[in-house]
């Protein structure tokens, strides 16, 4: 009887043991750590960007995908921004950025990237650019990306930015966006563009 208990309270400690592990998600967003340069060229650029270091944990991951969806008082207008690249011989993680370029108070052009450092050494980036896109003119604007780190998850599409074009008074950027709902309220405003990632 003593050994039947012993394999229960064994058994139990395994079981509870296993259902504590902690899940390694598919990729994660990590913070790129800019140097002072950097950073100053980046603002040279554009006052408007994202970036992130995609951390690739699972193995069947092939192409990062970046899209950039345009918003116009809570509908949906747009693809502006459709770009993906292999990353199939990946060493040490990519990294991702969406530039805004302002041609104008009424004209506007994205920007996007994706760099990598290979196994063989080599390092790749590409880039892909928007076609002119024409909002309202407006008095204020917000940029911002997501709470890090943030997890993917192979197949879905993840918002990991918002940049918001209003003549409201009150812009309210959210860390977080995964529901519906979520998106709703978010891209009520004029001009609305979503930034997002998907991992294939």
């Amino acid at each position: 009887m003593k050994r039947f208990g012993l394999v229960m309270m064994i058994s139990c400690i395994c079981l509870l043991g296993a259902c504590t592990q902690k899940q390694i998600p598919d990729a994660e967003l990590k913070e790129v750590k800019l140097s002072n340069f950097e950073r100053n060229l980046l603002s040279a650029v554009s006052a408007n960007a994202v970036y992130y270091n995609v951390k690739i944990n699972n193995k069947e991951v092939r192409t990062i995908n970046l899209y950039i969806d345009h918003y116009k008082n809570g509908k949906y207008e747009d693809q502006v921004v459709a770009f993906n690249q292999p990353i199939e011989a990946v060493k040490d993680g990519v990294q991702i950025m969406y530039v805004l370029h302002r041609i104008d108070d009424t004209h506007m052009k994205w920007s996007v990237s994706i760099a990598t450092s290979n196994k063989d050494g080599s390092e790749n980036g590409l880039a892909g650019t928007s076609n002119d896109i024409k909002i309202a003119e407006n008095d204020s604007g917000a940029s911002g990306g997501v709470s890090l780190p943030k997890t993917l998850a192979l197949g879905k599409k993840t918002v990991v930015g918002t940049d918001i074009h209003t003549s409201k008074e009150s812009i309210a950027i959210r860390s977080d966006i995964k529901t519906k709902e979520d998106i709703k309220e978010v891209t009520n405003y004029e001009d609305v563009f979503l930034m997002s990632v998907e991992i294939k």
